[in-house]
């Protein structure tokens, strides 16, 4: 038996609520292994119960929990400078003390083992994709606005500005490459919200043109995936984000900055290209060729989808994972 445990936040009586229970199902059940779905504040119990229960705990990665940490230097609020804090020293002492970690990337397990400073089992376990397009309804005002704004090809960013590491590689390419689109008659429009979007859109405001740069907040992306010519995807900090695997699923064309994290899952002029969104020349030969070449887009987007079924379907990240827990309960001498 493997035991999981999940933690959300859910106010303070139901987090105590959800630890005492895992505590109890671990007594009753006797379960072999302990697998964590990420490193954290609350989560902390799981070593508590590894530590009573003599139990093997390994810990699913998905982010660099060091640059998370590191997002502390900003002006936050209070509380969440707090959080960042308590999340970074638990986390941080949990993976310490894992039998194995499961990185979502290749990139995430080499940054997690030099972080820690020590050698642990790595076992990269990918996240499955599934299809939320069926389960999500289109806003109709939503629809809309889209014919109103665009008017011809336009190229698109999903993203969310939670985070300034993230986003502040978007904000060196937006001007580089704002100018260039501008030109070809392109628009771009980028989806999200979060705690720096304001001081985001105020950091370009004067630099670009802003009928050419669209920022529209929050919004169900399936409708623009399928009206777009190509995904910019430019990110300081991601494992491997669920908006890559959307675009590949509606088979639109991705481009992605060559810093980015998630950049192992691009094989360049296969399933997507791989930029220096810097290089005014290079991303002015790419937007020509994705706009002009149909053979080129139509390839790279249908090996985009054939990648995503191959590596990212349930029954791959399933062996993934029964590969780990099964080598983690050999080692442990189960």
């Amino acid at each position: 038996m493997v035991g999981s445990l999940h933690f959300r936040s859910r106010g303070i009586y139901s987090s105590i609520k959800s630890i005492l229970s895992i505590f109890k199902i671990s007594k009753d059940y006797e379960p072999d292994l302990i697998l964590l779905e990420g490193p954290g504040f609350l989560s902390f119990v799981s070593l508590i119960i590894k530590i009573i229960y003599e139990l093997p705990l390994i810990v699913r990665v998905k982010g660099d929990l060091w640059k998370t940490y590191s997002e502390i230097n900003h002006d936050l609020p209070l509380y969440e400078k707090v959080t960042k804090l308590l999340n970074y020293k638990a986390g941080a002492l949990i993976l310490k003390h894992a039998d194995a970690i499961l990185p979502i990337s290749e990139r995430i397990g080499k940054v997690t083992t030099v972080n820690l400073s020590m050698d642990k089992p790595m076992h990269v376990v990918y996240i499955p994709f599934f299809n939320a397009e069926d389960n999500v309804t289109n806003n109709g005002a939503q629809q809309t606005g889209l014919d109103s704004i665009v008017n011809g090809n336009y190229v698109l960013t999903v993203t969310n500005f939670n985070f300034w590491a993230k986003v502040e590689p978007l904000l060196d390419a937006i001007k580089t490459t704002a100018p260039v689109l501008q030109e070809l008659g392109i628009k771009w429009l980028i989806l999200g919200d979060g705690f720096f979007f304001d001081k985001f859109k105020q950091s370009i405001k004067e630099s670009i043109n802003m009928e050419t740069v669209l920022f529209l907040g929050r919004q169900n992306p399936y409708p623009f995936y399928k009206r777009a010519m190509a995904l910019f995807y430019i990110s300081g900090m991601d494992g491997l984000p669920n908006v890559l695997l959307e675009a590949s699923y509606s088979k639109l064309p991705i481009i992605i900055n060559k810093e980015c994290d998630s950049v192992e899952f691009v094989i360049n002029g296969y399933n997507g290209i791989i930029a220096d969104f810097n290089d005014r020349s290079q991303i002015t030969e790419i937007i020509n060729k994705i706009d002009s070449d149909k053979e080129f887009r139509n390839t790279i987007s249908d090996n985009a989808y054939s990648y995503l079924q191959a590596n990212f379907s349930l029954k791959h990240v399933s062996s993934q994972l029964e590969k780990a827990i099964n080598s983690t309960l050999a080692n442990s001498g189960d």
